[in-house]
């Protein structure tokens, strides 16, 4: 074979090589258009938030009002040209549905996605997975039904972490760790903090008359201890911003109680409810009593009441909001293990409890301190 003939060979194989790969490309090319450009479940939901911002920055005056909330359809985004059909964005379009629940909290919106494609994905609320992953219990550590009014965690649980981004400790950037307490009747789920506040405060120090002297008033609605949690929303260290607006504002329970009191119920603390709502709370002595599962634990002083609890812990003392009924200027405070009474003037740190709306997603974790609940 002649050098020139072996040449043409080469560039007729090479041709017919590069024609076939080139036909390939040109293959998958016109597949991919066939089949759109599809996105996964959770970039999708990240996608409707986007595409909901830019709806309402257009439409400022659809926003939902302070401790309100709307929803917006996601037809309504595909009409207004701000996101594209479903079917062109999830394989399974065809069959799904989606809408955006916006909710003001504080000022602070809430953009909460939801999508819902028959046996293959679902929006998850962490309230769900929280029931899914602790079953009922009637005795020994776990969740346990409150009858009407919710579940609650007792014992020494170790899966009830949620972590809500971060937090300076003392100039270090730590996980901003928080307890699963109770999960409510609507659904909120009640959580408490690990970490103290770096300030303290007194909870009223004001003149009292009968007193005669600076000892203050135990009444929480003419307390110092009132308008400091009504100003912990906007404290920059408690959490970060996009975690507040995960938080519902509820009345509180101000009802007075006595150390030997034996109730667990909240029938005394919640015999008064605070005339306004409020994001943050404190604990209450009835939810310290009735995570324990020792008998002993017998009224609000008994030191029993730290065993098997996983809240018993080697703290300062933090503020209650329940104040004694036999006078008018001590409230209880609590150390990790007991409570006691204690002046309202004086000053200490308050370790806050607050409650998760219904909209709080689940993304990962088990739910212990090393893997805690992520949320969105």
């Amino acid at each position: 074979m002649s050098e020139s003939t072996s040449l043409k060979t080469l560039i007729i194989v090479g041709g017919g090589i590069l024609g076939f790969v080139l036909l390939i490309l040109l293959i998958v090319w016109i597949t991919s258009i066939a089949k759109g450009h599809y996105v996964t479940y959770e970039t999708l939901e990240a996608k409707m938030v986007e595409a909901s911002k830019k709806y309402y920055s257009k439409n400022p005056t659809l926003l939902p009002a302070e401790d309100e909330e709307t929803t917006l359809y996601y037809d309504t985004l595909v009409t207004e040209e701000y996101i594209k059909p479903l079917n062109k964005m999830l394989k399974d379009g065809d069959k799904c549905s989606a809408y955006v629940v916006i909710s003001n909290v504080a000022s602070n919106y809430d953009y909460a996605p939801y999508i819902n494609c028959p046996g293959s994905y679902e929006t998850q609320e962490l309230y769900k997975v929280i029931l899914k992953n602790n079953p009922v219990v009637t005795s020994g550590s776990g969740l346990y039904s409150d009858g009407d009014s919710g579940y609650y965690f007792r014992g020494e649980i170790t899966n009830n972490y949620v972590k809500l981004g971060t937090i300076d400790n003392y100039g270090e950037e730590v996980d901003n760790l928080w307890r699963i307490l109770s999960i409510e009747k609507d659904n909120t789920v009640k959580i408490r903090a690990t970490k103290y506040t770096e300030d303290s405060y007194t909870w009223d120090d004001r003149y009292n008359e009968t007193q005669e002297n600076n000892y203050g008033y135990n009444k929480f609605e003419i307390s110092r201890i009132k308008d400091t949690l009504a100003n912990l929303i906007k404290e920059p260290v408690i959490m970060d911003e996009e975690y507040k607006s995960k938080l519902v504002a509820k009345k509180l329970c101000v009802g007075r109680r006595e150390l030997e009191d034996t109730t667990k119920n909240g029938s005394a603390e919640c015999s008064v409810m605070s005339n306004d709502k409020y994001y943050f709370d404190l604990l209450s002595p009835y939810e310290y009593m009735r995570i324990s599962l020792d008998d002993n634990c017998k009224d609000t002083s008994s030191i029993s009441c730290s065993n098997y609890n996983f809240l018993r812990s080697d703290q300062n003392d933090e503020w209650t909001l329940s104040a004694t009924i036999t006078n008018d200027y001590e409230v209880l405070s609590f150390n990790g293990t007991r409570y006691n009474l204690e002046s309202a003037y004086m000053e200490k740190n308050i370790m806050p409890s607050a409650y998760l709306n219904t909209r709080t997603f689940f993304v990962s974790g088990t739910g212990t301190m090393s893997d805690p609940y992520i949320i969105k």
